[in-house]
C-alpha cells in the first residue's frame, strides 16, 4: 500500500497521537511473554524494548516510541560503520581504501534499508565489528584486563543476539585469543583467570536465555535437517547427489541469482520495490557484471585462501605448528567470515533452505564481503595490489553512491507516488469467464495474514476468525489489469493487484515480467466451519467483460474454536501459521514456475 494523504506532517502524525492511547501508563493485554522469546535470542529485543520504554515515559506518545525504535537501529548502524573502519585499517587496509569502503557500505541500499527498520541485524552489525576490533586490541596489546572483559562483554551481547553470528565471531576471535596465551606463557593461574574472564559473560547470558525462552512444547519441533537427514537414509549416493545439488543450489542463490542476491542487491522495501538503475536493461546489465564481479572474486578469493594454506603447511614443516597457527589466526575479520560462509552453507544443504535465503541474513558481514572484493582478493596482483585496490573500491563506491540514488527514487514512487494501489473487489460473472482462457500465472496457498512464526509447516486448517490471505503472481507479458480473486465462486474478495514478487523476477530476469503479483485478503468471521475454495481471474479486455482464470484453485478448511484446554492445544498447532516455512515452500515453488507450466 501507498501511504495516505498528508503522511509526514506534523498534523499527521499529531492526528495519529490524539487517537492513540498515552503510552506512559498502558494496559498490558497479555501478562506474558511473547511467544517469540523462544524462537530467537532476546538480546534485541530487549534493548528495543528498554529504549522504547524509556520514550513512552518521557513522552506518552506512540509516534515518538514508533521512530524511536528505528532511530536505535540507525544509530546501531552509524556504531558498526565506524568500528568497521577500526577493523580494517587494524589488519593493513590503508585509510583511504577504508573510507572509500565506508562511503560504499554506508550508501549500499541494503544498508540504509535494514538499518531503517526494527530488525535484530542492526545490532549483529554494531557487535560483530566491536568483537573482532578488540580481538585484533589482544593480538597487538596482550591480555589487558580492560580489554579482555570488554571483548567477553560484546561476545556475551553477540550470543543472545543471533546465534550463528556469535559462532562465527567467536570461532575466529577465540582462535586468536587462544595463540595470544600461547604467545604470552602465562602462568597457570592467569591463563584460568582470562579463560573464565573471557566465557563467563557468555555463559551467564545464555542461562538466562534459556531462563526466558523456556516454555513447554505441546508438540516436537521439526528438524531444519530434516531433508539432509532424508537422503542420508536413502544412502550414500543419494546423500552425495543431494549435497551437491543443493550446495550447488546455495552457491546460485548467495553469490550468483535467486532470493538471497536479489535482496542484497535489487529489493527494496519490504521485499516489494525493484531497484532500478537508470532502467530495466541496464538494472539486468548491472546484475549481470555483479554476479560476473562476484564469481571472479570468489575463485580468486579460494586460489588466494589456498596459496596460503600451503605457506602455512610449509611454515609449520619448518617452525613448528605453533607459529603456523599463530600466523593463521593473525585476521579474525577473514577467519570469521570464512567461517560464517561455511555455516550459511551448512544451513542451507541440510535444510534445503527452508529459512527462506534472504540478503539481510548477509548484512552483518557486509563489510568482510567488500574486502573480499577490495582487499583480499586483489592480493593476487602483488606489488600491484594497492592500485588494484583502489580501482575496485572506487567502482564499488561509484556504485553504491548511483543505487543509493535511484533508489530513493523507487521508494518515493512505489510508497509516496500516486496514489493507487488499493484494495478493489471485482465481481467475476460465470458468462464473462472466457472458456478455455488460462492465464500463465500461479496461486499460491491460502496462508496466514498475521505476522507469525511456526516450527510447523504450511497448514491448510484455520480457527474461524482467523486473518487470511491468498497471493500468486500474472507470469504472462502484457497483462497487467485488474485480479480478481473469488471464495467459494461467489464472493469477490479484497484484491491488490500489480505488485512486484522479486522471485518471479529473479527467475524471469525481468523486472516488468516481476510485477504481476497479487495479494487477497480472506476475513473468516462471518464463515462456516468446513472447506472454502479460492479462485482468480484476471481482466482480459480491462472492461471487466472477460477474464481468464489463473490456475491452481486452493482450498483451506475452518473449525470453530473449543474453550481452551489440551484439545484446543492440539487444534493450535494444526492451524498454526507457518509463515516462515511458507516462504521456503513459495521459494520452491516459483523456482519450479517453467517446469510446472509445461506440464
Amino acid at each position: 500500500m501507498r501511504v495516505p494523504r498528508g503522511y509526514g506532517s506534523r498534523a499527521y502524525f499529531s492526528h495519529v497521537d490524539a487517537a492513540s492511547p498515552s503510552l506512559t501508563n498502558p494496559v498490558m493485554r497479555f501478562r506474558r511473554v511473547s511467544y517469540i522469546t523462544a524462537l530467537y535470542p532476546f538480546g534485541f529485543y530487549a534493548l528495543e524494548a528498554a529504549w522504547m520504554k524509556l520514550i513512552a515515559v518521557t513522552t506518552g506518545s506512540l509516534v515518538a516510541a514508533f521512530f524511536g525504535a528505528r532511530l536505535l537501529c540507525v544509530a546501531l548502524m552509524m556504531i558498526g560503520l565506524y568500528f568497521s573502519y577500526r577493523v580494517a585499517t587494524a589488519v593493513g587496509v590503508p585509510e583511504w581504501i577504508a573510507v572509500l569502503l565506508l562511503v560504499a557500505i554506508g550508501f549500499l541500499p541494503l544498508t540504509t534499508m535494514v538499518s531503517s527498520y526494527v530488525q535484530p541485524d542492526n545490532l549483529v552489525f554494531s557487535l560483530v565489528p566491536i568483537v573482532l576490533f578488540l580481538s585484533i586490541k589482544v593480538r597487538n596489546e596482550g591480555l589487558r584486563p580492560s580489554i579482555v572483559a570488554c571483548f567477553a562483554l560484546a561476545l556475551g551481547l553477540l550470543s543472545i543476539t543471533k546465534y550463528q553470528f556469535f559462532v562465527s565471531t567467536a570461532a575466529a576471535s577465540l582462535f586468536l585469543f587462544g595463540m595470544a596465551l600461547w604467545r604470552l606463557r602465562l602462568s597457570l593461574a592467569r591463563s584460568v583467570f582470562s579463560v573464565v574472564l573471557i566465557v563467563l559473560p557468555t555463559i551467564s547470558l545464555q542461562l538466562l536465555q534459556f531462563w526466558v525462552s523456556f516454555a513447554p512444547r505441546n508438540h516436537a519441533p521439526q528438524s531444519m535437517a530434516a531433508p539432509l537427514y532424508a537422503s542420508l537414509q536413502a544412502g550414500p549416493a543419494a546423500t552425495s547427489d543431494y549435497i551437491l545439488r543443493v550446495g550447488f543450489d546455495a552457491f546460485l542463490n548467495y553469490f550468483v541469482t535467486g532470493g538471497s542476491t536479489a535482496t542484497y542487491w535489487g529489493v527494496l522495501g519490504w521485499v516489494d520495490t525493484p531497484l532500478v538503475i537508470v532502467n530495466e536493461p541496464t538494472e539486468i546489465l548491472l546484475r549481470y557484471g555483479i554476479a560476473l564481479a562476484t564469481i571472479v572474486t570468489f575463485v580468486v578469493v579460494v586460489f588466494v585462501v589456498s596459496r596460503n594454506l600451503y605457506r602455512l603447511v610449509k611454515l609449520a614443516l619448518r617452525s613448528g605448528i605453533g607459529k603456523a597457527l599463530a600466523v593463521a589466526s593473525r585476521d579474525p575479520m577473514f577467519n570469521s567470515y570464512a567461517a560464517f560462509v561455511v555455516i550459511m552453507f551448512t544451513l542451507y544443504v541440510a535444510s534445503d533452505n527452508v529459512f527462506g535465503a534472504e540478503g539481510r541474513h548477509w548484512y552483518p558481514y557486509v563489510l568482510a564481503a567488500g574486502m573480499c572484493f577490495v582487499w583480499y582478493g586483489p592480493k593476487v596482483f602483488y606489488r600491484a595490489r594497492t592500485p588494484v585496490a583502489y580501482c575496485a573500491v572506487s567502482v564499488f563506491a561509484i556504485y553504491a553512491l548511483f543505487a543509493a540514488t535511484y533508489a530513493t527514487g523507487d521508494m518515493l514512487a512505489r510508497y509516496y507516488g500516486d496514489p493507487g494501489g488499493r484494495y478493489i473487489r471485482t465481481e467475476v460473472k460465470k458468462t464473462a469467464v472466457a472458456r478455455d482462457g488460462y492465464v500463465v500465472g500461479v496461486l499460491w496457498p491460502v496462508d496466514c495474514a498475521d505476522y507469525h512464526v511456526s516450527e510447523g509447516v504450511p497448514q491448510k486448517v484455520f480457527p474461524v476468525g482467523s486473518h487470511l490471505k491468498v497471493d500468486g503472481a500474472i507470469l504472462q507479458q502484457n497483462v497487467r489489469e485488474r485480479v480478481s480473486v473469488i471464495l467459494d465462486n461467489k464472493e469477490p474478495l479484497p484484491t491488490l493487484s500489480g505488485q512486484y514478487n522479486y522471485l518471479v523476477a529473479e527467475r524471469a530476469r525481468s523486472i516488468q515480467l516481476g510485477s504481476g503479483g497479487f495479494e487477497a485478503l480472506i476475513r473468516t468471521e462471518h464463515l462456516s466451519p468446513g472447506r472454502h475454495i479460492v479462485a482468480a481471474y484476471v481482466e482480459s479486455n480491462g472492461k471487466g467483460s472477460t477474464f481468464s482464470r489463473i490456475l491452481p484453485v486452493r482450498a483451506f478448511f475452518l473449525y470453530h474454536q473449543p474453550p481452551r484446554g489440551r484439545t484446543a492445544d492440539l487444534l493450535d498447532t494444526l492451524g498454526s501459521c507457518g509463515t516462515s516455512m511458507a516462504i521456503g515452500a513459495r521459494g520452491k515453488e516459483a523456482q519450479d514456475i517453467n517446469s510446472n507450466h509445461a506440464q
